[in-house]
């Protein structure tokens, strides 16, 4: 099966999915006992133990699951835990909003460099972390009304892939590395993944089905290209006045009808140039706001004047989109095909369905450690 949601999930889900499917080794954050709104300890990770099997013999087989691990291949998965809150009358469990906190946690802080402040960054951080919950939630009441559900091949892969990490790592030191990021047993680990695989099946679904699919045809992100010629402050010991200066002078004679693939060639400081002389094909995220913004300002084969953004001075020239040369969601991804960003649209239709949806806040919210 297509496994559409890491694409989607590269930046929400990214040390799962990177240790799911690439096992790339990667750190967690540091932890502290973790504050509730009346001020008492609530950490899950101390409360539950550590999974060590302490009468487990010292040699096993190659290819073992750790003890806690077999209740989830038996069948016995945590489950979502204490329902803390709902969505559209539908319960979301502790263990559905607990591994979603430091997302909600960045986010929150993006919001206050804003100059939004919270009445209180614990009830926020907890209230964000539910509506991240609440998309996945939307999916699994997606998948029993249409009678999706995980099959045992589903299950045998996911099995699979875990153990291979845990052979990667280390049982211990994996068991650790997904306590820090609040998830904190391997049964919750399993429980999150059957959650996210059973998501990569709703889309599956809804993408082989036109009919499905088109309510969220309004959500395919628009494909940009662009050229630019980029001016770096360094190369003027950081005066932005004389860069800016230079910048206007190569403007002037692009839209005088100078080549602009020669001026690119011979001033732009873009190490990619190399790599990507036939321009950029890109959607909304992937750039700098600035860049973006300037390419959208553009008519096909218009010339921005020069703008200033993080790498430097951009001059960009907007260019036709070649899917074929649509960037991926990091340098070492390939590009999305068609499906990948169907995929993607139907993901942010149900982000959009929370959005709207009708969540409620339970008391029990309270017990969500935060970081």
């Amino acid at each position: 099966m297509k496994k559409f949601i890491n694409f989607k999930m590269a930046i929400v889900f990214i040390f799962i999915i990177a240790l799911m499917f690439s096992l790339t080794a990667c750190g967690g954050r540091e932890g502290g006992e973790d504050e509730v709104e009346n001020g008492e300890s609530s950490s899950y990770a101390e409360e539950t133990p550590r999974g060590d099997n302490e009468n487990a013999p010292e040699e096993e087989t190659p290819r073992r699951a750790p003890a806690e691990f077999d209740m989830w291949v038996s069948g016995e998965s945590t489950g979502p835990g204490v329902t803390v809150a709902t969505v559209n009358g539908h319960d979301i469990g502790i263990y559905d909003v607990q591994f979603r906190v430091s997302e909600a946690e960045w986010t929150v802080q993006m919001e206050m460099l804003e100059g939004n402040e919270p009445a209180s960054m614990n009830t926020s951080v907890r209230e964000e972390a539910v509506r991240l919950a609440a998309v996945p939630v939307l999916f699994m009441q997606f998948a029993a009304e249409n009678g999706i559900v995980l099959n045992a091949e589903d299950l045998a892969g996911i099995e699979e892939n875990i153990i291979e990490i845990i052979e990667w790592h280390g049982e211990e030191e994996f068991l650790e590395m997904i306590q820090d990021d609040g998830i904190e047993s391997f049964a919750h680990l399993e429980y999150i993944l059957n959650v996210f695989t059973l998501v990569d099946k709703v889309i599956e679904h809804i993408v082989a089905d036109p009919a499905k699919f088109a309510p969220f045809e309004q959500y395919m992100e628009e494909m940009l290209g662009a050229k630019h010629i980029l001016i770096t402050l360094e190369e003027f010991d950081d005066d932005e006045d004389a860069a800016m200066a230079f910048a206007q002078g190569i403007w002037a004679r692009a839209v005088a009808g100078e080549d602009f693939d020669m001026l690119m060639e011979t001033y732009s400081e873009d190490p990619g140039k190399e790599f990507s002389p036939q321009g950029y094909t890109f959607t909304a995220g992937q750039m700098v706001p600035e860049f973006e913004q300037g390419t959208r300002d553009l008519e096909i084969g218009g010339i921005s004047e020069p703008i200033r953004a993080f790498h430097g001075i951009h001059i960009i020239k907007r260019i036709e989109p070649n899917p074929e040369d649509l960037m991926g969601s990091s340098p070492w991804d390939p590009p999305p095909t068609e499906e990948d960003r169907m995929g993607n649209a139907i993901y942010r239709g149900f982000e959009e369905k929370a959005k709207a949806a009708d969540i409620v806040f339970l008391p029990e919210l309270s017990q969500v450690p935060v970081l």
